[in-house]
């Protein structure tokens, strides 16, 4: 890839930062899972309750 006017040091601090911001997008992704599985088993739960009163 050739790339002018910017240089090497600058492209390794911008490649790490992408792969941070990858990492970081991912860690979210999958607490933003883990919260959505959460209220779904507090709503089922929720749901047997009123079903058994």
């Amino acid at each position: 890839m050739k790339v002018e006017g910017i240089n090497r040091s600058d492209l390794s601090k911008i490649s790490r930062e992408l792969k941070d911001l990858l990492k970081n997008k991912e860690i979210y992704k999958s607490a933003k899972k883990k919260n959505a599985d959460e209220n779904e088993k507090k709503l089922s739960e929720k749901t047997i309750e009123i079903k058994s009163v």
